[in-house]
């Protein structure tokens, strides 16, 4: 009986043990999150400004929409848009820019948006 008990006092002192280790290596990494936040703030400090167009729908001859693929609607005639220069690929204009500013690369084919730059504004001013 004595065993028993010596056993799983044991146990239940590597358990402690091994959840106190486990809680300093993650204390230990918190600070890489925070790293990584103001690499970001940085970053939208020193935006590229890419133009913006009135969207018109190409005559294809088959019932189908044109999709912005990173909010799922439609582009409709004549909503502002812009394209990423290295592949061509079209997202609305406030899409493509919040899109650009967290991940620098087209959201289809993973291109980068503007070559030698990791960050991307939308100009607002264009027409």
């Amino acid at each position: 009986m004595l065993l028993a008990v010596l056993c799983v006092s044991m146990i239940a002192c590597c358990r402690k043990t091994g959840r106190r280790a486990a809680m300093a290596s993650v204390e230990h990494e918190a600070p890489a999150p925070r790293a990584r936040a103001i690499q970001s703030e940085e970053q939208a400090a020193w935006p590229v400004v890419l133009p913006y167009f009135p969207y018109a729908a190409q005559a294809q001859g088959r019932a189908s929409e044109t999709l912005c693929a990173i909010c799922l609607e439609p582009l409709r005639q004549g909503q502002h848009c812009s394209e990423v220069p290295a592949c061509r690929h079209a997202f609305h204009r406030d899409c493509l820019g919040v899109w650009a500013r967290s991940k620098g690369t087209c959201p289809l084919c993973r291109a980068k948006i503007v070559p030698g730059s990791d960050v991307v504004a939308v100009a607002h001013d264009m027409v």
